[in-house]
């Protein structure tokens, strides 16, 4: 039996009792709005969500992959495609740990909501929504990405 809240009330995702029941408008909590205080939930906020999702679920492999390597698996083919690189001569944990430090790095950016997220680290060029949606740590513009060191 599914919960159903009273007429009034709101719930998780900010739809109420009654919307609930409805099938009513639902309005989104925004990050930081307490349950009983709800806003709409702009385009802003749901790319932000999206995007922090992505950089979550990128930590996640990538401990999953240093987690693996500090048993002593050999997982040094799977890095390459994933576009995990370092230094020539960087031990694939110290590649692994380089990437999560990375992936941490922005999503504190976004967290914050710091110009410097979206932007190129050595030119400032915006990446676009775009780039950010395919991969949302990215910390270089194309150009700059393509360079060695």
């Amino acid at each position: 039996r599914a919960y159903r809240p009273s007429a009034g009330v709101t719930i998780a995702n900010g739809v109420t009792g009654a919307e609930a029941g409805q099938g009513g408008p639902a309005i989104g909590l925004a990050r930081g709005a307490r349950l009983g205080h709800a806003r709409r939930v702009t385009p802003e906020d749901a790319l932000r969500a999206r995007l922090r999702r992505g950089m979550l679920d990128r930590g996640r492999v990538l401990a999953t992959l240093l987690a693996d390597v500090l048993a002593g698996k050999k997982i040094e083919a799977r890095l390459g495609p994933l576009g995990v690189v370092g230094k020539p001569g960087m031990r694939p944990e110290e590649k692994l740990r380089l990437a999560l430090d990375q992936v941490e790095a922005r999503r504190r950016l976004l967290d914050a909501g710091d110009d410097r997220f979206g932007r190129c680290d050595d030119c400032g060029e915006e990446l676009g929504e775009l780039a950010l949606a395919e991969m949302p740590w990215a910390d270089r513009c194309r150009a700059h990405a393509a360079r060695p060191g």
